[in-house]
């Protein structure tokens, strides 16, 4: 269970990472803030990085399981 606790961690460490620097760019060059695309494509970002993470996570654990 630590190990999906630290995979939760930094799927959102890195959303909320790329939230911020989404609403920085598009308030500093877009001098608007489009929110649902910022709130969407930062929900995608921590889905893909969870998702990602779990499998590679599995993948590692049948790799050690094959004799």
């Amino acid at each position: 269970m630590r190990s999906l606790k630290a995979i939760i961690t930094t799927g959102a460490i890195i959303a909320v990472s790329q939230f911020v620097l989404t609403v920085i760019y598009q308030g500093l060059f877009a001098e608007q803030i489009h929110w649902p695309f910022v709130i969407v494509s930062t929900l995608i970002m921590a889905i893909l990085v969870i998702t990602t993470a779990i499998a590679r996570k599995r993948m590692v654990k049948e790799t050690e399981e094959k004799p």
